[in-house]
């Protein structure tokens, strides 16, 4: 499959970068949910470069980077998805969880 068939041919069209942008974010989330985090990263990656505001690809790409334990990179992604979206709860939640984390984690 290439690019072309997930995210369309003509991203050119304001409602066909839409459409690209919701296909890739499936596409995205089944290798996220498969556990190929490097696939998903790059798929999540074209999906921002689509459309730099679907906040739920800059959570679901910072939940990638998460699991990598790159977390300064996952905290500026999560906080990308709410400079997006300040309402996105489910990046606020993941956020504050990475923070309690980090902090939990310090040594005292």
């Amino acid at each position: 499959m290439t690019d072309e068939t997930v995210f369309g041919s003509s991203a050119s069209r304001p409602a066909a970068l839409i459409t690209g942008g919701m296909r890739g974010i499936g596409l995205a989330t089944v290798r996220h949910l498969l556990d190929r985090g490097a696939e998903a990263i790059a798929a999540y990656d074209k999906v921002i470069a689509l459309d730099p505001k679907m906040a739920s690809a800059y959570n679901n790409l910072a939940v990638e980077y998460e699991k990598q334990k790159k977390l300064d990179k996952a905290k500026e992604l999560y906080q990308k998805a709410l400079k997006v979206d300040p309402t996105n709860s489910e990046a606020t939640r993941n956020l504050k969880r990475l923070k309690e984390s980090a902090a939990s984690t310090k040594p005292s």
